[in-house]
């Protein structure tokens, strides 16, 4: 045989609330501030009221005395029940209670006689503190009719018999109910205090009755304070008219609420909640109470707040700003990053940054180690690719950050095309010549090292033409800067048109010119070819609007690495050597020897 114990099947407080609902013992439960919560059908059938009338309303409101019985004392003696048990905390039966009830206006509204038998026990939480009254009570009406004819020998003695039992019966009934829905307002009690939210329950009309224990904790209030429509105290003056006009008209109409507004602390400070609430209904549709969360929102407002600070700031940065998820896809772009890449915010966001960086473009101007914290960053340029297809050089700078524990990547870039264009330029203008946009003196320096290492590293020669201009100087003084400035520029077009592309054609300053050319050997007389078509092009007649004039070349050269190794004295033996082709009659071309230093 099976044995049941009372640990097999507990009730959820969603079937305590049924059997609270059905108990034929008429209960009504009250706040300590002797509120009405609520009340089960019994109670509501015994008394003729409904339950949207009564929530909310103090007890004696809703059921004053007979005010035509001059001898009526059920309102003294239940408040002084009810008085001893919010002294004592400790269940208290009162005796037989004639306290009459008040019929419904379309029953006509008159008080009909009743007679209760009360019982008010103290519902307690675990600070032994009184959370809840439950008032029960029976009607004994018919009981002490009875025996009032029985007292006259109108009535029989089974009739009293079964009304005892009816009695008895009902008072188990009850006492079963009541430790029932001691535990359930117990564990109500626990939930309530303990979630984030400041709670509170209204009356269908919107009055105030019950708060949960946040909302005392952050008010630092009490609910004789905050009763009905207490809690416009603790709103801001610049909000509450608003507040109280938009919940009044939701009370009114039955519609749910939501509303944000600043709540004052118990430390005086304002703190923005988000509050709701919503209405609870009977079977019959009507609205017998509303059910109010108060959410602190301060921290998520300053948030957003900052963050529409950063986005403003953003939107109106030069520089273009991207965030990053952790597989690198774009979460965030700014005004500007979508303006110059060619794409609508959300097309941009949820992009790889793959799609807009091709691969192998970055140019490490930093070289941190791997990031791996928001402290490191990293600094490049590379080419982003725009929606058009275009290329954007720009210089990037990577950092990381943490964001609600996940990784995050900031990029700031900006476009540096005009400033690749303004570092060409200046590389343009420091290695060539202003005057013939010939390689200068540093260019051809820097050439010939290369030339040199190559040769070393390959064992290859080549040969280097130092050019100086016969009676150009004479040119210069009779016919002006203009007109030998006009010559330099002439002299060097024929130079480069006469050289091969992989040779280089320099200007030294004045009218020195030079031509390095890679892969000349002696043996194959290279250079001395050069040389000779160098001076038939300068020794050609120029004609400068109506003067003819004519000048002529001397040249030296010499090969390296035969002669040097090092630029600088290469570049001296062709000197050298050129000195000895104007001593020797001009417009030729000499090789440099030892001899000849």
């Amino acid at each position: 045989m099976n044995t049941y114990t009372s640990t097999q099947h507990q009730l959820s407080a969603s079937d305590l609330s049924r059997v609270f609902e059905a108990s034929p013992s008429p209960q009504l439960i009250l706040t300590p501030t002797l509120h009405i919560v609520t009340a089960n059908q019994a109670y509501l059938d015994a008394t003729m009221t409904r339950l949207d009338q009564i929530v909310g309303r103090g007890l004696f409101e809703v059921f004053p005395d007979n005010p035509e019985d001059p001898l009526a004392s059920g309102t003294a003696n239940l408040k002084s029940s009810l008085e001893q048990v919010l002294k004592t905390r400790k269940r208290h039966q009162m005796g037989i209670q004639k306290y009459d009830v008040r019929r419904p206006p379309e029953s006509g509204g008159e008080f009909e006689e009743r007679w209760w038998t009360p019982v008010n026990k103290p519902v307690l939480d675990e600070n032994n503190e009184i959370l809840y009254i439950i008032h029960r009570v029976e009607d004994v009406t018919e009981f002490i009719r009875h025996d009032q004819k029985h007292s006259s020998g109108q009535s029989t003695a089974p009739e009293a018999d079964s009304l005892k039992a009816e009695l008895i019966t009902r008072d188990r009934e009850l006492t079963n109910t009541v430790e029932q829905l001691r535990e359930t307002n117990e564990q109500f009690q626990l939930l309530a205090d303990n979630i984030t939210q400041l709670a509170w329950m209204a009356d269908s009309n919107g009055s105030i009755y019950w708060y949960n224990q946040r909302w005392f904790d952050f008010t630092g209030t009490t609910l004789d304070e905050m009763a009905g429509w207490g809690w416009q105290k603790v709103h801001h003056p610049e909000h509450v008219q608003g507040v109280v006009e938009e919940i009044t008209h939701c009370f009114k109409t039955g519609t749910p609420w939501e509303d944000t507004f600043p709540l004052r602390g118990a430390d005086g400070q304002y703190r923005w909640f988000l509050s709701r609430a919503v209405p609870q209904r009977d079977a019959s549709g009507r609205i017998v109470r509303w059910f109010g969360t108060n959410t602190d929102i301060t921290s998520q407002l300053e948030k957003e707040q900052e963050l529409r600070k950063f986005k403003h700031f953003s939107d109106h940065a030069h520089d273009m700003f991207l965030v990053l998820d952790q597989k690198n896809h774009i979460l965030y772009a700014n005004k500007s990053a979508c303006v110059r890449l060619g794409y609508p915010e959300k097309k941009l966001q949820g992009l790889s940054i793959n799609e807009i960086e091709p691969p192998g473009g970055r140019q490490s101007l930093q070289s941190p180690a791997q990031a791996n914290d928001a402290t490191t960053t990293a600094v490049y340029e590379t080419i982003y690719q725009c929606r058009n297809g275009e290329l954007m050089p720009v210089e990037v700078s990577i950092s990381l950050m943490e964001q609600e524990s996940e990784r995050r990547t900031f990029i700031t870039c900006r476009g540096i095309a005009e400033r690749k264009r303004i570092e060409a330029d200046l590389r343009e203008r420091a290695l060539h010549d202003p005057l013939t946009g010939l390689p200068n003196r540093a260019m051809v320096m820097e050439f010939c090292e290369q030339q040199l290492a190559s040769a070393k590293r390959d064992h290859g020669e080549g040969a280097v033409l130092f050019i100086d201009l016969d009676n150009f100087k004479p040119i210069n003084d009779l016919y002006g800067h203009d007109v030998g400035d006009h010559v330099l520029r002439e002299i060097a077009n024929r130079l480069k048109e006469g050289t091969r592309q992989e040779d280089l054609v320099g200007r030294l300053g004045g009218d020195e010119f030079i031509i390095v050319v890679p892969l000349a050997t002696a043996e194959h007389h290279r250079a001395a070819t050069v040389a000779q078509h160098v001076i038939q092009m300068v020794s050609e007649p120029f004609y400068i609007n109506s003067l003819k004039l004519t000048l002529s070349p001397s040249i030296g050269i010499s090969y390296f690495p035969q002669d040097a190794t090092e630029v600088s004295t290469l570049i001296h033996a062709a000197d050298v050597a050129m000195y000895h082709a104007k001593q020797s009659g001009r417009a030729g071309y000499r090789f440099y020897t030892l001899e000849r230093e």
